[in-house]
């Protein structure tokens, strides 16, 4: 099954490695959220959306 594009802009690839215990609590959620959802969330969109709201803080907090 081909993957559903979810990207609307240029992206790059990156490899992470990640602890066990860590994956399987995120597995759970993306489990979860996608049972709440019209469409599948996979552990990678929780990490994306996660790095957007630490970098979106992050600068908010270095501008002011």
């Amino acid at each position: 099954m081909a993957r559903p594009k979810k990207f609307t802009e240029d992206v790059k690839m990156y490899n992470i490695t990640l602890p066990v215990k860590m994956f399987k609590r995120l597995e759970k959620i993306s489990l979860h959220e996608t049972k709440n959802s019209l469409e599948h969330i996979s552990i990678a969109d929780l990490i994306r959306s996660s790095i957007e709201i630490y970098v979106d803080t992050y600068e908010e907090n270095e501008n002011g």
